[in-house]
């Protein structure tokens, strides 16, 4: 390396500029961030002219020139030419941007046979020029962000937070192709925490070619009140009432719900958050064990109440589903129930609806974990999921080693292709939720929310009917013809059987005077009295109940008049029974048709109460 004492130093990759060089052109530009803010570092443009010589002929020269000076990343030397200290990629100032670049060679042949060539060269660096500057590779060199906001109808906000990084980026020398430092190694870094109360919604990361530029695009959405369980990504499930038309006071309660996990989670996990859920709006919800009134109620006699103020909740059906076979991972759970004897006003009170969701700390169903015993139900479900819904998701992908590939290596390489830090793709893997824990959570759960009811509370359904059968004790009598009747003109048959208004009996002669009066004419219609007035009652009913056998009915008395049963067994009268369902316990269903006849006459007879929709209950007519 020459020393030239009146023009500086200039040298670059090994070649060095002689004495008849010349600058054409040096500057500097800043480059500002993309927020217009600060100068990230300086772009310099260097423009040299110099003369190569050589009495036997400057072609060696000048190829071997052209050679050194057209690779990048090389060392840089400019000093004693108006602007001193400039030293790239020699030490600790390194280019910013895979610099130096060489910009433009260009040759003009001289006088002579090729004794003389004139060669022009520009290059161009980045650098900081504060006192401070770090140009280590990988240090950031630029960091903006900008924010976004949508607030919806109902005041719920959307957040988006788009974000630039580079950071600085240089070959360790001109020989080294790979590329070791990226600016995806900073994404956890820049990353923004997810603000409290709002889910992560989506994000988008992008790394360029050069791989020392990182833009993000992070979308946060605000979340209801009630957070997801832990380990589940969504969740959602409803809660409803309804009654048959004309049975206000029999509902029938449905509880839904869907829940997608997380990569990491089990099934577990969906199953142990829907019985939690079932716990507290049933346990809790409906006065602690799944009911809507006092236990046992009774009057100041000892009596059972009527059992319109009970409302046992007896668990009807339950499905279970995998919703997506080939999908995410996800849960669907449906669970209905009913409740008898429980008005409108007892319902929206104790049915559980518009409850929080509950606040499952971990060990099992309503149990505490000593680790998150103070923490929200959001912070427990943020935690929960913060390793698959973190800045490289679920399957920790990132830019993985690079190589510079140009037509100068002796030996090509494969190019590289993105890596993951952890498994992004693989086998499917049973899922199977089972075991003792599991077993023990949806017993407790079960149990918890729906123990056995008591005897007073054990219907579900009771209908029960009467039917009046009042016996005259008169009988039509017809007198048989001696010979055919003639038809009588313009009356049909029907018309002579069904005419109401044709009177029954000859004029002037009751039926009640005699209990055998005369006979009429051959074909006419008498009544005769055979006995005094009996009056039967018919008890025509069904029941469900849960947990209990029915009892066969029994009229006991009617206004007064003492009833005793005379049931016909050979024309279908009587009690049957049958267990027709188990819902924890067994259900049991039975139906009557029960006839008794009175001993002396009585008055009006009401339509029976039925304790499920108000008066006295079942167990009063037994």
């Amino acid at each position: 390396m020459s020393n030239l004492p009146t023009v500086g130093t200039l040298w670059y990759n090994g070649f060095e500029f002689g004495p008849y060089t010349e600058t054409l052109d040096f500057r500097g530009t800043p480059q500002y961030d993309s927020a217009g803010r600060t100068v990230t570092a300086t772009r310099f443009f260097l423009h040299v002219r110099t003369v190569l010589e050589n009495t036997g002929g400057t072609d060696a020269a000048t190829r071997a020139a052209v050679v050194k000076l057209t690779q990048p990343a090389a060392g840089l030397i400019y000093d004693g030419r108006g602007f001193s200290g400039v030293r790239i990629n020699l030490g600790s100032t390194r280019d910013c941007s895979w610099g130096p670049k060489p910009q433009v060679v260009s040759l003009r042949p001289g006088g002579g046979p090729g004794l003389t060539s004139t060669l022009e060269w520009s290059v161009e660096w980045l650098q900081p020029t504060c006192a401070d500057g770090q140009t280590n590779p990988g240090s950031p060199m630029e960091f903006v962000y900008k924010l976004g906001f949508d607030v919806d109808r109902s005041g719920y906000t959307t957040r988006r937070y788009d974000l630039r990084l580079r950071i600085a980026i240089s070959r360790p020398d001109i020989k080294t192709r790979a590329v070791t430092q990226t600016a995806d190694q900073w994404r956890e870094r820049v990353t923004p925490p997810v603000p409290p109360g709002y889910r992560r919604a989506s994000q988008s990361w992008s790394v360029n070619e050069a791989k020392d530029e990182l833009t993000g695009s992070i979308v946060d959405e605000q979340m209801p009140p009630n957070a997801p369980p832990p380990g589940v990504v969504l969740a959602e499930a409803s809660h409803d009432y309804s009654t048959d038309g004309g049975k206000i006071y029999n509902w029938t309660g449905t509880i839904t719900a869907r829940y997608e996990l997380a990569q990491d989670a089990t099934v577990e996990k969906a199953v142990k958050a829907f019985f939690s859920l079932l716990n507290d709006r049933l346990g809790k919800g409906a006065g602690g064990k799944a009911q809507f009134g006092p236990a046992d109620a009774r009057d100041a006699k000892g009596m059972p109440t009527p059992i319109k103020s009970a409302g046992v909740v007896i668990p009807w059906s339950f499905s279970v589903s995998e919703p997506e076979i080939y999908g995410r991972l996800s849960a669907a759970f449906r669970f209905t129930y009913r409740v008898a004897g429980v008005d409108l006003a007892q319902i929206l009170a104790k049915g559980g609806l518009w409850r929080p969701a509950p606040l499952d700390r971990g060990g099992g169903v309503g149990g505490l974990a000593n680790a998150a015993a103070k923490k929200t139900a959001y912070e427990l479900w943020a935690g929960s999921t913060a390793n698959v819904l973190g800045p490289r998701g679920g399957s920790g992908l990132a830019v993985g080693p690079d190589f510079i590939v140009d037509l100068c290596a002796a030996v090509q390489p494969a190019p590289p292709l993105p890596t993951a830090l952890k498994l992004a793709f693989g086998a499917a893997v049973e899922n199977v939720p089972g075991g003792p824990l599991l077993t023990n959570v949806i017993t407790a759960g079960l149990a918890a929310a729906f123990p056995a009811p008591s005897a007073e509370r054990s219907w579900l359904d009771y209908r029960v009917t009467t039917v009046i059968e009042p016996d005259s004790g008169n009988k039509p009598a017809k007198a048989l013809p001696t010979e055919p009747l003639p038809p009588k003109a313009n009356r049909s048959v029907e018309s002579q059987l069904w005419d109401l208004t044709a009177p029954a009996l000859p004029a002037g002669e009751p039926s009640g005077d005699k209990p055998f009066p005369p006979l009429p004419d051959a074909g006419g219609v008498s009544v005769q009295r055979r006995h005094s007035p009996t009056l039967y009652v018919r008890l025509i009913g069904q029941a469900v109940r849960v947990g209990y056998p029915v009892q066969v009915p029994d009229l006991v008395k009617v206004g007064g008049a003492t009833a005793s049963l005379v049931s016909r067994v050979d024309q279908g009268e009587g009690f049957a029974q049958s267990v027709v369902g188990n819902t924890l316990v067994p259900v049991y269903a039975a139906s009557w048709n029960m006839r008794y006849v009175l001993d002396a006459p009585t008055g009006r007879i009401d339509p029976p109460p039925n304790g499920l929709i108000g008066g006295v209950g079942p167990t009063s007519l037994l």
